[in-house]
This record gives structure tokens, C-alpha cells and sequence, in this order.
């Protein structure tokens, strides 16, 4: 009988041990992940301003009236 209690004595320890050590490898690289600088994001940013300038570029050509340049004003895409 006293033998069997400090089995359920010692399981219920144990057992917080494990969920923390489970917890702590789910947690940290988690916080590590999601409080890190995103090169992702930094990469849009670059593609977003090339693709801004391009843009603009492509604006005043129009402007200018170069004839390998179109402006579509139509508000739906030309289905293929």
C-alpha cells in the first residue's frame, strides 16, 4: 500500500516535468521566431518599391507618348 502512494506520489512530479520541458521546447523557439527582424519582410519592401518604380516609369513613358508603351484604362483585364 505505501509502496503504491509514492508511485502516484512521485508520477504526478514527473509528469509536471515533462509537460514543462514539452512546453519550454514549443514556447522558446517560438518567441525566438516571432520576435526576430523578418527578412521577409524586408524582401517585400524591396520588391514593393522596384515595383513602384517600375510603375512610375512605365507613367511617364505614357506621358510621353512612347508607342511601345499602352495605358489600358479599362477597369476589366482582356480575357485570353
Amino acid at each position: 500500500m505505501k509502496r503504491r502512494k509514492l508511485s502516484i506520489g512521485l508520477s504526478i512530479p514527473i509528469g509536471l516535468l515533462i509537460f514543462l520541458v514539452i512546453l519550454a521546447l514549443v514556447l522558446v523557439p517560438a518567441i525566438i521566431i516571432f520576435n526576430s527582424s523578418s527578412s521577409y519582410l524586408s524582401q517585400s519592401n524591396i520588391a514593393n518599391s522596384g515595383q513602384q518604380q517600375l510603375k512610375e516609369k512605365e507613367q511617364q513613358q505614357i506621358l510621353r507618348g512612347n508607342p511601345n508603351i499602352f495605358y489600358n484604362s479599362t477597369k476589366n483585364p482582356p480575357q485570353l
